[in-house]
């Protein structure tokens, strides 16, 4: 008897842990939801009332991305995965130049299409969030724009060791930025080296500050 109600109390401790554990996980979970909904409403009440001086100065988005949304990203995991084995075999100069480009490069490419959609009416929808997976979460959207179709935006993001969910890949309508980056990459790698890549993609942004200026 007593053997049956020390194995009951340690059952009953091992599921307490176990649920103790589980609503930790969904908290996690909702943590990182929680960090792009708000970077999301802040980005888009930014841009509604930002909306005339974004017309007379375009360029003033990037300020606005820097303050409200690169924290939340990694952009030192993205780089890796962008580049795979060749981050392995890149100096630690060349990694630090190409985080810095490559950050560059994404801040001026993709800022520029918020300016398009600054005051318009837009809906963003938060699908239910999966169990996290070695800190890893997928945070699944549907982004709208006025009356067209619903696009399916996935932020895919882990848990940084500074205890704060960061966003390393973004997908939208089914394409991974790091896999699209990852394949023009490789190939100018194949034909330069690393060197003539981080080049290319200073020459890049320099071009954006160029036309942005004129």
């Amino acid at each position: 008897m007593l053997q049956l109600k020390q194995m009951t109390a340690v059952i009953g401790t091992l599921f307490l842990v176990l649920s103790m554990n589980t609503w930790a996980a969904e908290m996690d979970v909702k943590d990182a939801q929680a960090v792009i909904k708000q970077t999301t409403d802040k980005m888009l009440m930014a841009l509604k009332t930002e909306k005339d001086n974004l017309k007379k100065e375009p360029e003033r988005v990037y300020g606005l991305v820097e303050e409200i949304v690169l924290e939340h990203f990694d952009f030192k995991a993205m780089s890796k995965k962008v580049l795979g084995k060749s981050w392995r075999k890149a100096s630690k100069e060349e990694q630090t130049q190409f985080i810095t480009e490559f950050q560059n490069l994404l801040v001026r490419t993709y800022a520029t299409s918020l300016v398009e959609v600054a005051g318009e009416e837009v809906k963003v929808n938060y699908l239910p969030v999966g169990a996290p997976r070695k800190k890893n979460v997928v945070i699944k959207t549907q982004v709208s724009r006025g009356i067209e179709k619903p696009v399916d935006i996935d932020y895919r993001m882990h848990f940084y060791k500074d205890g704060k969910w960061r966003a390393y890949d973004i997908k939208a309508a089914g394409i991974s930025l790091v896999t699209t980056y990852r394949s023009e990459f490789n190939n100018d790698i194949q034909q330069g080296g690393m060197s003539a890549l981080i080049k290319k993609i200073a020459d890049r942004n320099n071009q954006h500050r160029t036309a942005q200026a004129q």
